[in-house]
This record gives structure tokens, sequence and C-alpha cells, in this order.
């Protein structure tokens, strides 16, 4: 059986991952207030059909029925990074700067769906001596 168009599409599609510690919202719209499509975890890679600034379409293979995007930096959110491309064909990535400089868990965590400060996390770091 031959290969569907979008299959064959997505083999060339470009490979991120999600390199932020917790899920990043997938979006309607390359904006912060864009309606909220979906999310996508920690460690899953992504098909990217390309990259628009500080946000990436993602690849129609990945499901979604109409255009949907991920932010790929979340500073403007006190973030950081949330997602980089895989290197090379072998799947790997390179961990270089994103990797080391993404939020862990701290006492505040930024919501990314409404730009407010969450609670604290249990177990998290206290910011109280």
């Amino acid at each position: 059986a031959a290969d569907s168009p979008v299959r064959k599409q997505a083999e060339d599609a470009e490979r991120w991952r999600v390199v932020f510690w917790d899920k990043v919202v997938v979006r309607a719209a390359a904006s912060l207030t864009a309606p909220i499509l979906g999310t996508r975890n920690s460690g899953d890679i992504v098909l990217v059909a390309h990259r628009l600034g500080d946000w990436v379409q993602l690849h129609e293979a990945e499901g979604f029925s109409r255009p949907a995007f991920l932010l790929v930096n979340g500073a403007c959110k006190g973030l950081g990074t949330l997602l980089e491309p895989v290197s090379g064909t072998g799947g790997g990535v390179d961990t270089g700067s994103a990797v080391a400089t993404a939020p862990r868990f701290g006492a505040q965590a930024l919501d990314l769906h409404s730009g407010a400060q969450a609670p604290s996390r249990r177990g998290a770091f206290s910011t109280r001596a």
C-alpha cells in the first residue's frame, strides 16, 4: 500500500523536542491569547512545518484539524526555552544551553494558559526560611 500524502510529508518535517520540565500549550495561532488546542509533555518529539519567530507551526501529521502552534522560547513569561530542534538524523538533541537553562521546579510557576502565577507545587522548594 502506498504511503498517504500526509505521512510522506511528515518524513520531511522538522523534529523538535519539548525541553521544558512541564507541559507546553498548543495554540490555534502564534499568540499567547489564542485558544488552547492541546498540550505536549516534556520529552515529546513534535513534527514542525515551519518556524515563525518565537513560535513553530505544527505539521498536519500532529493530528490537529486546524493550524496549531507551540511557543519555542517562553522568556516573555519568565520560562526560558520550551522547545529545541532535534539535531541530525540520529534523533539526538543538542542539550547545551537550552536544557541547562530551562526552568525546573520552583516556589512559583507561571501559568502559560493565563499568564498568572500558579500556586506553589507540593514538595517544591520553599521561599520561606
